[in-house]
């Protein structure tokens, strides 16, 4: 059986490479006034807005999931100064 604190990590990791993903998109739609960098960017919203969704839904504390404190459609996505442990 795989620990929980496994499981935290996974997905704290995941919020953190959707968020550093999503922001080089946001600067790449910037620099170039691209649609599709557009798109790129919205849908890493929309992923990181449904995992926020889903974890309230399963009750998962979104303070160790690394989602706490963001809107995903008005906030930055530049993730956090450094990598979670």
């Amino acid at each position: 059986m795989i620990e929980k604190t496994a499981y935290i990590g996974y997905i704290r990791d995941l919020v953190f490479l959707l968020r550093e993903t999503g922001a080089c998109a946001h600067l790449e739609k910037e620099k170039t006034a691209s649609a599709f960098h557009e798109g790129r960017e919205m849908a890493f919203r929309e992923v990181l807005a449904w995992m926020q969704h889903q974890a309230d839904a399963f009750q998962l504390p979104k303070e160790e999931l690394g989602l706490y404190g963001l809107d995903p459609f008005v906030d930055s996505l530049d993730p956090p100064c450094s990598k979670p442990p």
